[in-house]
């Protein structure tokens, strides 16, 4: 199985103040979209699908991940009509930031589990907007961006293959993502709250203790699933959490050097739910980063919580720099 292609489209975006608490948290710009999540996941899928010459029509699996959706009970469906991929199983994934990776994942085994299917394309929309999220303020430490996102994996062919997979979960901390405990009055969430609630029961220290492990255990087992070691990494692709979180929760856990990390792409954008791994693989290739004979990590954390990695291989040849769009 290979990795064929991977596209975005990233909404315009608008500069962080100095002294807020975003621009402490290392952001300096976040993409503001004004289409709907599932709309901005339609045009990236349309255009990893222009990328590896695939047509709609011969798309066997299409999986859309989002962390929440507000304009639409089913945004798989919007997607497929969006894309003209009629004739393709569709499958819709939510688990919070952690939802791309996950998607990743079902769509790997989808293609495992039968051999006739060649083709799955996986779509990532995620749009933050009020009332339910202030972008600025639903989650301390960080800014929550918008962009869509997707790749498509192929039995044919492609410039890298996913050579292995770890996951972890924490459901102990379920509790922070109940609508009681993030006081979502008015349909707008507070991840203050939510924090609040932990600090009375546990100490915070700890949790970020058990949040390292947990990143730890989930590329150790991916590692050994790929047969190498962190060494071996020549990148990964990370979620854009803050910059204290990404040093704390994974830089450090991983004794991975932050330059080696996507974060320089992330604080351009926020933190953009499970479109994160994808958009910042998504940014190495168009910034040359990627060679053939490296291996690089894709890792996913999503609150409740959950964690997911991939290693990848990569064979080349590798795509062309193509720039993001800007739209949305």
């Amino acid at each position: 199985m290979f990795l064929a292609a991977v596209a975005v489209q990233v909404p315009d975006v608008v500069a962080v103040r100095e002294g807020t608490g975003a621009s402490a948290a290392g952001f300096q710009s976040v993409a503001v979209a004004k289409a709907p999540g599932w709309d901005l996941a339609a045009v990236a899928g349309r255009r990893a699908l222009g990328q590896a010459g695939c047509r709609p029509a011969e798309v066997d699996l299409l999986v859309h991940a989002c962390s929440h959706e507000q304009d639409h009970l089913t945004p798989v469906s919007a997607v497929q009509r969006l894309l003209g991929a009629d004739r393709a199983a569709v499958l819709e994934v939510r688990r919070g930031s952690d939802s791309g990776m996950a998607a990743w994942v079902a769509a790997a085994d989808h293609l495992t589990a039968h051999a006739g299917r060649e083709t799955a394309l996986v779509t990532v929309g995620e749009r933050f907007a009020r009332p339910a999220f202030d972008r600025w303020r639903t989650v301390t430490g960080m800014v929550l961006g918008d962009a869509g996102a997707s790749v498509l994996l192929s039995r044919r062919g492609g410039f890298a293959q996913p050579v292995g997979v770890g996951f972890s979960t924490a459901p102990e901390l379920e509790e922070v993502t109940r609508f009681t405990v993030l006081e979502a009055r008015d349909r707008r969430m507070d991840g203050l709250a939510a924090k609040r609630h932990l600090g009375l029961r546990v100490d915070l220290t700890a949790v970020g203790r058990l949040l390292a492990a947990h990143t730890r255990r989930v590329v150790s087992a991916a590692l050994a699933d790929a047969g190498i070691d962190a060494g071996r990494l020549s990148w990964v692709a990370m979620p854009y959490v803050g910059e204290r979180m990404v040093r704390a929760v994974m830089c450090r856990p991983l004794r991975v050097p932050l330059e080696h990390t996507t974060w320089w792409a992330g604080r351009r954008l926020g933190h953009a739910g499970g479109a994160d791994q994808f958009h910042g693989l998504s940014a190495l290739l168009e910034q040359g980063r990627v060679r053939p004979g490296q291996y690089g990590l894709l890792l996913g954390m999503g609150a409740g919580f959950s964690w997911t990695a991939v290693v990848l291989h990569v064979t080349g040849p590798v795509p062309a720099p193509f720039p993001a769009e800007r739209a949305g």
